[in-house]
């Protein structure tokens, strides 16, 4: 009996740990991508003021 729990203790944790894993890889991903969409805003911001000065 104690077996069973201790395997379905270890599987909730494994469970737990690919959940996690799986959460910081997509906050990884999000954080990146808001980064370059910033970037790029600002680069076409300097390209447009440039633009129109002319």
């Amino acid at each position: 009996m104690s077996s069973a729990r201790k395997s379905e203790k270890s599987e909730k944790l494994k469970l737990m740990e690919e959940a996690s894993r799986l959460r910081s890889a997509k906050e990884r991903r999000l954080f990146w991508t808001d980064i370059v969409t910033i970037l790029l805003s600002f680069l076409l911001l300097f390209i447009f003021n440039i633009v129109l000065q002319k």
